[in-house]
């Protein structure tokens, strides 16, 4: 396994949790945050944080509107003063859990905005036409994204 990137550092881990372009609020407590990114997957994160207890009824990372779904997250984390972006998506959904304790936990998941691509069908028929050319088409007709393809030489006489 590879060694941790702190292990040659002497300054704290920095994390910045940004939701529709604000950090959030310093009173939330992050418990831990995982970012994915694999080939041929749609990359997600999933940001758990404390959010209050059961007998008070009060869970104000829940009942706040940083983590509704759709919203814009970006995760950045660096050393010392230093954080850069790792992660950049929206909010698809969240989990609050109860522990032995009564204290809550809110699981925020968050995917890349090309998960719009996922959902639903999008059959599609086309004719003489470069793969540069369909993955521009398929990217430009979601919502949202914007794409660069490099220009390919294959050329398909149909492909659905």
């Amino acid at each position: 396994m590879p060694a941790s990137p702190s292990t040659d550092s002497d300054v704290p881990v920095k994390l910045v949790v940004k939701s529709g372009g604000k950090a959030i609020d310093d009173a939330l407590e992050v418990l831990s945050v995982s970012v994915f990114k694999v080939i041929n997957k749609v990359p997600k994160a999933e940001i758990v944080l404390r959010d209050g207890n059961m007998p008070e009824g009060k869970f104000p990372a829940s009942d706040s509107d940083s983590f509704e779904p759709g919203k814009k997250i970006e995760i950045q984390a660096g050393y010392g003063s230093d954080a850069e972006p790792i992660f950049s998506g929206i909010v698809i959904g969240q989990r609050l859990s109860i522990d032995g304790d009564t204290l809550g936990r809110l699981s925020v998941e968050c995917r890349d905005p090309a998960v719009a691509m996922t959902v639903g069908p999008k059959n599609a028929n086309f004719v003489d036409s470069k793969d540069s050319d369909i993955a521009s088409k398929l990217i430009g007709n979601t919502s949202g994204l914007s794409s660069d393809v490099d220009s390919t030489d294959t050329e398909w006489k149909e492909l659905v």
